[in-house]
């Protein structure tokens, strides 16, 4: 389905190559892969890896305490966190697609659920903190890095255990968040907010009105 999809899409004059040619820092264009692969990865280690800061952040402990559940996962979170993935998704770099999480999700909740109170006294396995960069072109001129912005892609397995941390910050983070806070609102985006506020600026200019705004 998803080869015939890519394949209607490109017909169609709708499917976005990023396998275009891209020119350097000097305006050179690059035509092989391999120096294309080079450039690329000089980009994001240059955006990614940063030197750290010569001054650390004074950062105040906070007076107020989340009640947060620090237990083990439970059947019912795995469950839950497993059935929540995105399918149709890339299976890199475990090469474990989402689809098999949930064909077989009664087998590995039992096994996922011993692996997690096993992890307790462990460390979180090392291929559940990699991932794959890859680009993903934006709408302008495919040729100049900059029109590109970068993905990681994340194990996952290791995903179900981020929608677990997740799932539980919510509920603790939900009470303290400012009313105005969009993003990490359940329900709630920056899009909402970001279309209301052009409207109301539309509203104000067509009817010649003043508009007061609260920053």
């Amino acid at each position: 389905m998803k080869t015939f999809y890519e394949t209607t899409q490109q017909i169609s004059g709708k499917l976005k190559l990023t396998n275009a040619k891209i020119r350097d820092l000097d305006g050179k264009s690059l035509t092989f892969i391999k120096d294309q692969l080079k450039h690329w990865a000089e980009r994001f280690n240059h955006i990614l890896k940063r030197p750290p800061p010569t001054e650390s952040a004074d950062i105040q402990a906070s007076e107020n305490i989340l009640d947060i559940n620090c237990e083990s996962p439970s059947k019912t979170e795995i469950r839950k966190a497993i059935s929540s993935l995105k399918c149709g998704k890339s299976a890199v770099p475990d090469n474990k697609a989402a689809e098999a999480h949930k064909v077989g999700i009664s087998i590995l909740v039992d096994m996922l659920s011993g692996f997690l109170r096993k992890m307790e006294k462990e460390r979180i396995p090392s291929d559940w903190k990699e991932g794959y960069v890859v680009k993903l072109p934006k709408k302008a001129d495919l040729n100049l890095r900059k029109n590109y912005r970068g993905l990681m892609l994340l194990s996952v397995p290791g995903k179900v255990l981020y929608h677990i941390i997740l799932d539980r910050m919510k509920g603790a983070v939900e009470d303290i968040l400012r009313d105005n806070q969009a993003k990490f609102h359940h329900g709630r985006s920056c899009v909402n907010q970001i279309a209301t506020l052009q409207i109301t600026i539309e509203q104000s200019l067509e009817w010649n009105s003043l508009i007061y705004i609260n920053l």
